[in-house]
């Protein structure tokens, strides 16, 4: 899904793998009825809609509640084997029992959970990630993982109040806050301009200090025109991260912001490992860039939207560069709204 989101064989294949796990096909349904646009009369629509009805404002005490409905009667090895696939009812039943330990003595378990956690979140399911993971923070599951806990909110274009004792993650939640609330330019003026050490350095050391906030840093300073050291940083980090999705996001962004002849092969290949998302279309079309690039970029969104017509991001990237009036993309968000609104049966 990370490639493909919402693809109907694979909502198939959820719907199947999940179909007794209400809180995880409800979450992952409320995310794929907000980015994927089906046709009319798709099957995997109505049973998306009733998934994401049965979770559709409730607490997270509500969904724990719900996770666990018809798994007391199970015996701890049959629970130990829901908990192999992050199964979040296995995890509460056995937790309320007192069980917690066939959980917690499993050696990779907190690995194992928080790279589920990633690869939800790269699969842009996100209410379900960010559940999940303060599911097993509030069960005192895993030691509190701040960073990734911000990233998921981050990414959905919402500031956070976290705090870490990791320096770099910090540095990185603060940056990326900046950019949210409108604060870019005095978190440059009182940060940034502070910094100019890092031009007497070396990109491969610079790019080693703080990868995490150093790509942020750099986001403010692509904005801004005004980086606070080479661009090359940029890059190294990004290839350092070949999954860190946003840092692909700002590489590409900084290319598109200087108009040179890297920036098209970025986006290519940012679609190419992450799929298409809105917030990587609007970078491409901030600036100039669009304007000298329109039918190249024209011919990636075509492309992108014959390989995954389901997702939404590649038909408001097309009407963004057909029609420019705004006519289209309004008429894209009127048919997404009558998806997810359509009374459920």
């Amino acid at each position: 899904m990370a490639r493909r989101g919402g693809a109907p064989a694979l909502v198939a294949v959820l719907l199947h793998e999940w179909s007794d796990r209400p809180v995880e096909l409800g979450l992952a349904a409320t995310d794929l009825l907000a980015m994927s646009l089906y046709a009319r009369g798709d099957v995997v629509v109505e049973a998306l809609r009733r998934a994401a009805a049965r979770v559709e404002g409730l607490s997270d005490a509500a969904l724990t509640a719900l996770a666990t409905e018809n798994l007391q009667a199970l015996d701890e090895a049959a629970l130990a084997t829901l908990v192999s696939t992050h199964a979040i009812g296995g995890y509460e039943v056995l937790r309320t029992r007192g069980a917690e330990d066939v959980v917690r003595l499993h050696r990779t378990f907190v690995e194992r959970s928080r790279g589920f956690v990633s690869l939800l979140h790269l699969a842009r399911l996100e209410s379900l990630a960010a559940f999940f993971l303060r599911y097993l923070q509030s069960a005192d599951y895993i030691v509190a993982a701040p960073v990734l806990l911000a990233e998921l909110a981050l990414d959905r274009g919402r500031p956070v109040s976290v705090t870490t004792t990791d320096e770099d993650g910090q540095g990185y939640i603060a940056a990326r806050n900046a950019i949210l609330d409108g604060s870019a330019k005095g978190y440059h003026a009182r940060v940034l301009a502070e910094e100019r050490r890092w031009w007497s350095l070396r990109a491969e050391a610079v790019a080693k200090t703080q990868p995490l906030t150093r790509m942020a840093e750099a986001e403010i300073g692509s904005m801004l025109s005004a980086m606070p050291f080479p661009y090359e940083v940029v890059d190294r980090i990004a290839v350092a991260h070949p999954t860190w999705r946003w840092g692909a996001r700002v590489r590409a962004a900084m290319h598109a912001r200087l108009g040179d002849a890297e920036a098209l092969p970025l986006v290519a290949d940012y679609l190419a490992r992450f799929g298409s998302d809105d917030d990587l279309w609007r970078t491409v079309f901030d600036g100039d860039f669009v304007s000298a690039r329109r039918q190249a970029l024209l011919a990636l969104a075509v492309q992108e939207t014959l390989r995954t017509p389901h997702v939404v991001a590649n038909w408001r990237a097309l009407a963004r560069l057909l029609g420019p009036d705004g006519t289209l993309a309004q008429q894209i968000d009127a048919s997404l709204l009558a998806q997810r609104r359509h009374e459920v049966k």
